[in-house]
């Protein structure tokens, strides 16, 4: 594959003071599909920066996108959601990855397939209820799913969670699945796993509410009863 031109997207490899930029017209299943099912397995994207920038150029204008996957398991993962969402989402991780040097950083795929109507990212599985619920309600329905409501560590997982809202055209808040107890003031995951990372609104007070949801990348507490969208979280699915 070529050069390709890359008018617009995300910040990699920032240690490295080089910056890719992914755009908009690469990000369609369309293109996905014409270009992945070029290569083989196993699965791995590949993001090669041309060396034929100098030392000092600190904005990379050329990308070649190198992909490998499976064609069987593109179209499982492309009737999902979309492949974009992983892959975006996926870049965000490229500056931390030992194996991003000057010229070259590869990030590995997860392996894992989800079920239909369930979206990968990592190694866990996603899926949005559009239906809306009481957080209560909506947590039973993703237990009912064999997930709970979703948690949410960092910053490349809470985009994914946002795209994947913004993909079901969720453009209102949804349920997650932080939470406090009645008559305490610490919040918590339904899943149980690590309260390691959090996203507030600026300005939004953390304790009026006792429930929690995601609204445009922002979290926000929430009347626990109000009836709104949720996203379900499921490690273990394949």
């Amino acid at each position: 594959m070529g050069d390709i031109p890359t008018p617009g997207g995300v910040q990699m490899c920032r240690g490295r003071n080089l910056e890719l930029r992914i755009p908009e017209i690469f990000k369609t299943p369309k293109f996905l599909q014409n270009n992945i099912r070029r290569y083989p397995s196993p699965l791995s994207l590949r993001l090669l920066l041309p060396r034929k920038q100098t030392k000092n150029t600190k904005q990379v204008h050329f990308l070649r996108l190198l992909f490998s996957i499976d064609p069987f398991r593109f179209a499982m993962i492309a009737r999902s959601v979309l492949l974009l969402l992983l892959l975006e989402a996926t870049f965000l991780q490229a500056a931390s990855l030992p194996n991003c040097t000057e010229f070259e950083c590869t990030i590995d795929i997860p392996s894992l397939q989800c079920a239909p109507g369930w979206t990968v990212f990592r190694e866990n599985c996603y899926k949005v209820n559009v239906e809306p619920l009481s957080f209560d309600d909506a947590e039973m329905y993703c237990v009912g799913k064999r997930g709970h409501l979703a948690s949410i560590h960092d910053e490349a997982e809470n985009r994914f969670v946002h795209h994947l809202l913004v993909h079901f055209e969720i453009d209102d808040l949804a349920w997650i699945g932080r939470f406090s107890p009645p008559r305490e003031f610490d919040y918590r995951w339904t899943d149980e796993s690590e309260s390691d990372y959090a996203n507030w609104a600026m300005n939004h007070p953390q304790d009026k509410f006792k429930c929690t949801a995601i609204n445009s990348n922002k979290w926000f507490t929430f009347p626990c009863d109000e009836l709104v969208p949720s996203v379900c979280k499921d490690p273990s699915r394949s």
